[in-house]
């Protein structure tokens, strides 16, 4: 099977991270984000992946040199914006022969959702298009799917007052090859606004295949970024929301070890035992936790890492290279690469600090 991945997204929503490496590269669990994507589409039977890319493209290419995926990658860069229709069409052209249906996800959601049932569903139904959906507790903050019965859907409500229903367009899509000819070619055409409205004016087949149960998150605002860490540090301790084909390779990709539950730590790292550990937590390589000081519950530290004594980091993520000084305190946080946060500065909670100084209040 075939899939197009978008990863050309400026990744507004977690700047000043995104100033600096695209979403697609932004680490869970100090893995970064597309090698988990590749991954999860190779457990899923896809073996050719084009990338459509546009902001950032080089940080990707070096990320996928330095971690080869098992699955063939082409990369597509757009030399302009063409939006999520033009740029699904131009990816299109990467495939030396394109299969009659083909996958195509936005590159910015962590999920388990089972992409052979997806496409079984996609050719049961004839459809044109089948979007893969989920449900949410507040279905209003998003496009909401209104769909009939057997999934077909009627129509596409934007963020509505009285949503018709709790299911939510998951970025997750199997397209029969006739649908490129809908599209027009090097002009910015957009999925939402232009194509499937178009589908459904045809009378065209447009269903929505739900997934109840699946483990869907958005990892492109700073809640849904924190939550994705979070979780993939919890599942390297057992099988829990994201499935067990993922749980041995989460274990195998993340070079640290577990010194107690919840607790992962890289075998470079120095940690004091006078330090306060509260699962879950991961810390990188070369990072040095200092005596006196709390991290966790739910801390995912990156490599190189200084938490200075008595300082407090906790339901926070801690990029690469960064100082955090003596009693601090970062809590719902993430500190970007390069970040100093000085000596008993506090971070105010919901912040995303770039390669900056903190100082103390």
């Amino acid at each position: 099977m075939q899939a197009i991945v978008l990863v050309g997204g400026f990744g507004t929503r977690l700047r000043p991270l995104t100033e600096t490496m695209p979403k697609a590269v932004v680490p869970i669990a100090n893995v970064p984000y597309i090698v988990r994507c590749l991954k999860y589409l190779e457990q899923n039977g896809v073996d050719h992946v084009v990338l459509s890319m546009g902001y950032l493209p080089e940080p990707i290419e070096k990320v996928l040199k330095h971690n080869p995926p098992a699955v063939k990658v082409e990369f597509c860069i757009e030399d302009r914006p063409l939006d999520t229709a033009g740029a699904i069409k131009y990816a299109s052209g990467k495939f030396s022969g394109l299969e009659d249906r083909f996958f195509v996800l936005n590159g910015d959601i962590l999920t388990d959702i089972p992409l052979g049932e997806l496409l079984s569903f996609h050719i049961s139904r004839n459809a044109a298009v089948t979007i893969a959906a989920v449900p949410v507790a507040d279905p209003a903050r998003f496009g909401v799917l209104d769909v009939e019965p057997d999934g077909r859907i009627r129509r596409f409500a934007e963020k509505p007052r009285v949503p018709p229903s709790n299911l939510i367009n998951a970025g997750i899509y199997v397209y029969d090859r006739r649908v490129l000819d809908l599209i027009p070619g090097s002009v910015p055409w957009s999925v939402e606004r232009q194509l499937y409205p178009e589908i459904l004016e045809r009378g065209e087949n447009l269903y929505a295949r739900a997934f109840e149960h699946a483990y869907w998150i958005d990892i492109g605002s700073l809640e849904g970024y924190l939550k994705a860490n979070f979780d993939s540090v919890a599942n390297l301790h057992a099988a829990s929301h994201l499935g067990s084909m993922y749980t041995q390779w989460w274990r195998d990709c993340v070079p640290a070890k577990q010194t107690r539950p919840g607790i992962w730590i890289h075998k470079s790292a120095l940690v004091s035992e006078q330090a306060s550990l509260h699962p879950p937590v991961l810390i990188g390589p070369e990072t040095r936790v200092e005596q006196g000081s709390v991290v966790g519950p739910s801390a995912v530290i990156g490599a190189g890492v200084v938490v200075d004594e008595g300082a407090t980091v906790s339901e926070s993520v801690v990029l690469d290279d960064v100082f955090i000084g003596r009693q601090a305190t970062v809590k719902k946080c993430v500190l970007s690469s390069g970040a100093r946060v000085e000596e008993r500065a506090t971070l105010v909670e919901g912040s995303i600090i770039g390669r900056m100084t903190v100082p103390p209040a």
